[in-house]
C-alpha cells in the first residue's frame, strides 16, 4: 500500500559544485574536508591528465563552496598516484609521482607556498597512501612496479631522512592499492597480491619493526583486494572493505580478536559494470561501519551502507 506522507522524511537536495575549470581535470584525485574556525573547508588535489600538471583547490560552505585553483606542479609534466591528508596543523600534505621518470614526491603547502621532498628518484609508482600520525610522523606506502614491491617510508614532518623498509615482495604485482593505516607510529597496510588473487594485510611489529604479513581474504579464482580500504578500530583492530572483482561484490574483512581469525562478509553482489571503483570506508566514534562506492545501475549511482554494530573486541 501507498506510505501515507506524514511517515515520508523528505532528505534536502544534493548542493552540486564544479571544482575543476576543465573536462580533463581529475583523472587522479584525492580530498579532505575539515573544520576550521567554525567552517566547513574542503581540500582537493588533482592532475590534469590530458595536458598534464597538478592542481589544488579549497573551498568553505560560508564561501559557498567556491573553489579557488593554484598550479602545484609543473603544467607540462605527468602527475599521478595522487594521495592527499592535512596535517595536524590543517596544512596539505600529498604524495605522488611526478615526471616522466616517476620520482615519489612529498609536497606540503605552508602558507600559501607548496615545499617539495623527492622521496626516491626513478620509483615507478603505480598507488600512494599517506597518513600522518598525532605526533607529526609522516607515513607513506607506495607500490613500485618496476622492482615489485610494496614499500613504506617514514620521516618527521619537519624534516630530516626517510627510513624505508619493503614491506612485500613475494611476486610481480603484489602490492597493488595498498591503504594505510596508523595505530599510534605502529603502521598497517591493506593490500592487493595480485599474483594469488587475494587481499593481503600487513603491520609493522613495534619492537622488532618486521612487518607481519597475513591473507586476509583467501581467492580460489575471483580478484578479491582490488580498491580496498582499511581503517583500524579504536582497540587498533583491521577492518577492510575491498571489490570481489569476478563477483561484482563488495566485501568486508574484520578482525576477530575473539576467535583470532578474519571473518568475511558480503555486503553487496550484483552484477553491476563498475560496482566497487571505487569503495570508501569510514568508522565513526563508535566503530560503526559506513561504506560508499560506486554502484552504476540505472539511476543508482553511488551507494552508501551502514552496519551500526561490530565484531566484539
Amino acid at each position: 500500500p501507498p506510505v501515507p506522507m506524514d511517515t515520508v522524511t523528505t532528505l534536502p537536495d544534493w548542493d552540486l559544485r564544479a571544482i575543476t575549470f576543465s573536462a580533463n581535470h581529475g583523472g587522479e584525485f584525492d580530498a579532505q574536508i575539515a573544520v576550521d574556525n567554525g567552517d566547513t573547508v574542503g581540500h582537493i588535489l588533482y592532475n590534469e591528465d590530458f595536458n598534464g600538471g597538478l592542481f589544488y583547490g579549497q573551498g568553505s560552505q560560508s564561501g559557498n563552496w567556491v573553489f579557488s585553483q593554484e598550479n602545484v606542479g609543473d603544467p607540462d609534466s605527468a602527475y599521478r598516484a595522487v594521495s592527499m591528508v592535512l596535517t595536524n596543523t590543517g596544512n596539505p600534505l600529498a604524495v605522488f609521482s611526478a615526471g616522466m621518470l616517476q620520482h615519489l614526491v612529498l609536497g606540503e603547502r605552508v602558507a600559501s607556498q607548496w615545499n617539495f621532498d623527492t622521496i626516491m628518484s626513478a620509483a615507478a609508482v603505480n598507488f600512494t597512501d599517506l597518513q600522518v600520525s598525532a605526533s607529526d610522523s609522516i607515513h607513506v606506502a607506495w607500490y613500485d612496479s618496476d622492482r615489485q614491491q610494496l614499500m613504506h617510508a617514514q620521516r618527521a614532518l619537519s624534516g630530516g631522512i626517510w627510513a624505508m623498509d619493503s614491506i612485500a615482495a613475494d611476486s610481480q604485482s603484489t602490492g597493488e592499492f595498498p591503504s594505510l593505516a596508523l595505530d599510534g607510529e605502529v603502521p598497517h597496510v591493506a593490500y592487493y597480491d595480485g599474483s594469488a588473487l587475494q587481499l593481503k594485510y600487513a603491520y609493522r611489529d613495534p619492537v622488532s619493526r618486521v612487518w607481519i604479513r597475513d591473507t586476509a581474504i583467501t581467492s580460489v579464482s575471483s580478484p578479491i583486494g582490488k580498491f580496498n580500504e582499511l581503517r583500524l578500530t579504536t582497540a587498533g583492530m583491521p577492518i577492510i572493505a575491498c571489490l570481489d572483482e569476478q563477483n561484482t561484490s563488495i566485501l568486508l574483512a574484520e578482525w576477530d580478536n575473539s576467535q583470532q581469525q578474519w571473518a568475511v562478509t558480503t555486503i553487496d553482489s550484483t552484477n553491476v559494470p563498475n560496482m566497487g571503483r571505487p569503495i570508501r570506508l569510514e568508522l565513526d566514534q563508535f566503530d560503526n561501519v559506513w561504506i560508499a562506492y560506486n554502484n552504476n545501475q540505472n539511476f543508482h549511482r553511488v551507494k552508501l551502507v551502514h552496519r551500526a554494530s561490530q565484531l566484539r573486541e
